[in-house]
C-alpha cells in the first residue's frame, strides 16, 4: 500500500439548492362537549374535527398527537383517532387511537398519545379527528370534550 497523494484543488461552488418545504407543526382544538348514544365507527361528531392541514416533506412522515377528555357510561367505550386526506388518503387506523371505558361504572378520563405516521405522499395533507363508540348497554353513552390534534411533519 502506497502513501496518500497530495490533495487536489477545491472544485467550483455548486448551484444553490431548491428551498426546502416549511415543515411547520399545526394544531387545532374543539372544546365542545358532545355525546353520542349510538355505536360509531370512523365517524364524525356533530362538530367535525379538530382538523389540521400541513405540508408533508420528502421524508413522507409526521408525528400526530391526539388528546381528548372522555366520559363513558358503564359497558361503553370511546376512542378518538384520525383520518388522512389530500396527497394521501387513509381511513382511521384502529392501532392509532386514544380512549377507553369501563365495564363496571361510569368513567371520566383525559387520554392522549403520539403516533409516528409513515408512508405519506409529499404535499398538502389534512388530518381530521374521527371517533369510535362501542356500547354494550342499551341507553349507554360516550361523551368527548377538549379534543385536540397536533401534527408535526418530519
Amino acid at each position: 500500500q502506497g502513501q496518500q497523494g497530495v490533495q487536489g484543488i477545491q472544485g467550483e461552488k455548486g448551484d444553490k439548492g431548491d428551498p426546502g418545504v416549511g415543515l411547520s407543526p399545526s394544531y387545532a382544538t374543539v372544546d365542545t362537549w358532545e355525546t353520542t348514544y349510538d355505536n360509531l365507527t370512523s365517524a364524525n361528531l356533530p362538530t367535525v374535527g379538530p382538523s389540521v392541514t400541513v405540508t408533508i416533506g420528502s421524508a413522507g412522515s409526521a408525528l400526530v398527537t391526539l388528546a381528548t377528555g372522555l366520559q363513558a357510561s358503564s359497558n361503553c367505550f370511546g376512542y378518538m383517532g384520525f383520518a388522512v386526506s389530500g396527497t394521501t388518503n387513509r381511513t382511521m387506523n384502529y392501532s392509532q387511537k386514544v380512549g377507553g371505558g369501563n365495564a363496571a361504572a361510569v368513567m371520566t378520563l383525559q387520554t392522549g398519545g403520539t403516533y409516528m405516521v409513515t408512508g405519506l405522499n409529499p404535499g398538502v395533507t389534512t388530518f381530521t379527528a374521527q371517533y369510535e363508540a362501542v356500547m354494550f348497554d342499551v341507553g349507554g353513552y360516550v361523551s368527548f370534550y377538549y379534543r385536540s390534534i397536533i401534527v408535526q411533519p418530519l
